[in-house]
């Protein structure tokens, strides 16, 4: 997604009509700092809010706020407005509902991104916030308590309904309903959004680049007109079992630490992007390649041992790139494999797994593998490695960090 779009009316006061200096509030620790004494006039959330704001704004989140009055008469309007003024921006905009009256669609369509806040509007006019920013490309979460809020809850991508003070229609024609109604949780859906959703494209590029280094190892064999390096039952074993329990070993992954400091993604941009088509074709190359050179060392003497030590070798390559999969960027984090018991679970299961493949006798009849001793292990071992080492490399040059610049 592009960008989130929060327009929330209950979180400050505005005072648009005494002051025309643009107002915007993201910097919540210096506010905190400085400026104590308003939070409490503040009924709700509190600090929360502006924890949430500032947040947002990191992670490309703009919040259009209508704003109550009430506020107003216990606090200094000059408080007020020195407070809030030395968070904006020169190009930042400030609107009421008069003002969006006097625009045409395509006149608020061209200004909308510059708005910070949008104080005292009608039904009517929060539709046409959310027309106009949709229409310039944004994703657009509202928040509302009110029956005069249904409309733009209908319109909005996301409709966001408060759970404690938010009317029976409202919470009808919302996508969501906020239990508790906090801000701050808005962010933390966000996070766990953005997790899941990492986790999935991270399971995919792992299974993705595992298929691709068994096609090309299988593939290479056929071109060179060598013995297949292996069999079907082999291949079905890596498939359903030593592939899909590390898969599900990262879906279990923690939020990585940065998930909040990216840029929200594109609507456009799909799943697996060339990058990560790369980084898989690369890998996938390595991967066949690394077993196909353990493959023919042992092809001319004994072509059972070939077969064992080639699927062996795939298996590892396995294991070495579900470590690396854990993360987009390079981290030194993720090389513990404490830090997420399930994966490690799943890697020791799968290790198991294939040394019940190669060591027990019934198994060796049905999949037809044979011992191997330490030293091929270690020689395994050593091979698979450099495809891990390969995509920790290609981190540093396909996946580089990025901060949003807004």
């Amino acid at each position: 997604m592009e960008r989130i779009t929060t327009i929330d009316k209950n979180l400050f006061i505005s005072y648009a009509e005494k002051y025309g200096t643009p107002l915007y509030i993201y910097d919540a620790d210096l506010i905190v700092k400085r400026y104590k004494e308003l939070y409490k006039y503040i009924k709700w959330p509190k600090l929360k809010i502006l924890y949430a704001m500032k947040a947002n704004y990191n992670i490309g989140i703009l919040n259009l706020l209508k704003i109550n009055k009430a506020f107003l008469d216990t606090v200094s309007p000059a408080e007020v407005h020195l407070a809030l003024k030395l968070e904006f921006k020169k190009e930042d905009i400030l609107l009421t509902g008069s003002d969006i009256d006097a625009m045409s669609d395509s006149e608020l369509a061209l200004k909308i991104d510059k708005v910070r806040i949008i104080a005292r509007t009608l039904p009517i006019q929060k539709v046409r916030i959310v027309d106009a920013l949709q229409k310039i490309g944004h994703i657009v979460a509202m928040t509302g308590d009110g029956v005069n809020d249904a409309p733009a809850l209908k319109k909005a991508d996301i409709g966001i309904a408060m759970g404690l003070t938010g009317s029976d229609v409202a919470k009808e024609v919302a996508s969501a309903i906020l239990v508790n109604d906090n801000f701050a949780t808005i962010v933390d859906a966000v996070a766990e959004g953005r997790s899941i959703y990492d986790n999935l494209i991270k399971s995919a590029t792992y299974l993705l680049s595992c298929n691709s280094g068994e096609i090309t190892s299988v593939f290479a064999s056929i071109l060179l007109r060598f013995p297949l390096p292996l069999r079907p039952l082999q291949l079905l074993m890596m498939s359903l079992l030593t592939d899909d329990f590390p898969a599900l070993g990262l879906g279990t992954e923690k939020t990585e630490e940065d998930v909040m400091n990216m840029p929200p993604r594109s609507t456009k941009q799909k799943p697996i992007t060339k990058k990560m088509l790369f980084s898989i074709i690369l890998f996938g190359l390595i991967m066949g390649a690394g077993t196909m050179v353990m493959f023919v060392q042992y092809k001319d003497v004994n072509l059972m041992k070939a077969q064992t030590v080639a699927f062996t070798t795939l298996v590892m390559f396995q294991m070495f790139a579900v470590f690396s999969s854990r993360t987009f960027h390079h981290s030194r984090k993720h090389l513990n494999p404490f830090s997420n018991k399930v994966l490690f679970f799943a890697i020791c299961l799968s290790v198991i797994l294939q040394c019940f493949v190669i060591y027990l006798p019934f198994f060796q009849n049905i999949f037809g593998t044979v011992a191997l001793s330490l030293s091929e292990w270690m020689l395994i071992i050593i091979v698979s490695s450099v495809g891990f080492i390969g995509m920790e490399l290609s981190k540093f040059f396909l996946h580089k960090k990025i901060t949003p610049d807004l």
